[in-house]
């Protein structure tokens, strides 16, 4: 099963879009995910966003997503904060030519589940203008936790441009299993952030996962035997190598998209072997 491999820029060492793209060109990444703050930063600098996207179009690279979208599900009461930010993103996106946005939301503690989906259906709907995917992912110490509760957002903002990103750090960090992933429809899951971690959590989730994740294939979470079960599914979405590690950021950014590159695809390759 073939699909886009695509490298998260925002964890490579700091440097400019323009270096990373060529990084990722370098490691046959098929395309790139970045924050919108790295945008901002390139724009300061003096480069447009015309510039940007001719870059990375210049290096065969897709922009698969921009990120994130986090006051969407912040309720009714945050409604103007939330569709001012959509608005800036999804400028981002159309002029960079983005694939899809990221949506997320940082708020500890429960949520009004019916005001979230239907801020993500509003998010989807205004991305759906700009012919954008949403691509919505949970983190474990936010008020959507895990994939039951971000599918059920999904499920119930029903639209077609809104679906899940599944990270496996987060999944495994989340308590998720094999008999979990298997309960959500190969079609919702849009995208798939592959890293790895330590069977121990650390006592703080948020200082690890920005940190200390592994490559994937290098930690305890059985990556190969996540791949295999999407397989198995029938998921057939873009693959991306997302690891925030200090390791890795202290290594040159065409080291570091190399490292990441190799370890994305030797799971890869391990997950599809014939006979496996």
């Amino acid at each position: 099963m073939s699909q886009p491999l695509v490298l998260a820029l925002h964890t490579l060492p700091k440097a400019s879009l323009a270096e990373q793209f060529q990084a990722a060109a370098r490691a046959e990444f098929d395309g790139v995910a970045f924050w919108a703050s790295q945008v901002e930063a390139d724009r300061a600098a003096g480069h447009t966003l015309e510039e940007l996207r001719g870059s990375a179009a210049g290096h065969g690279l897709e922009v698969a997503q921009l990120e994130v979208a986090s006051k969407w599900a912040d309720g009714v009461a945050a409604r103007e904060a939330a569709d001012a930010e959509a608005a800036q993103l999804l400028d981002f996106a159309d002029a960079l030519g983005a694939k899809a946005l990221l949506a997320a939301t940082l708020m500890p503690g429960a949520l009004d589940a019916a005001e979230a989906a239907a801020g993500f259906a509003r998010l989807c709907d205004q991305a759906s203008e700009r012919g954008v995917e949403v691509n919505l992912e949970f983190l474990p110490w936010t008020a959507i936790d895990d994939l039951a509760a971000a599918f059920d957002i999904v499920r119930v903002a029903h639209r077609a441009n809104g679906g899940l990103l599944i990270d496996t750090w987060h999944w495994f960090r989340s308590g998720g299993s094999h008999d979990d992933l298997r309960k959500v429809p190969a079609e919702a899951i849009r995208a798939v952030q592959l890293n790895d971690a330590p069977r121990a959590a650390e006592s703080n989730l948020i200082d690890e996962t920005l940190h200390r994740r592994l490559l994937p294939g290098h930690g305890d979470i059985g990556v190969v035997e996540f791949i295999r079960s999407i397989d198995e599914m029938g998921v057939s979405c873009p693959i991306h190598a997302e690891v925030f590690s200090d390791d890795i950021v202290s290594m040159s950014v065409c080291e570091a998209a190399d490292q990441l590159g190799g370890a994305l695809r030797s799971v890869l390759a391990e997950a599809r072997a014939s006979g496996a």
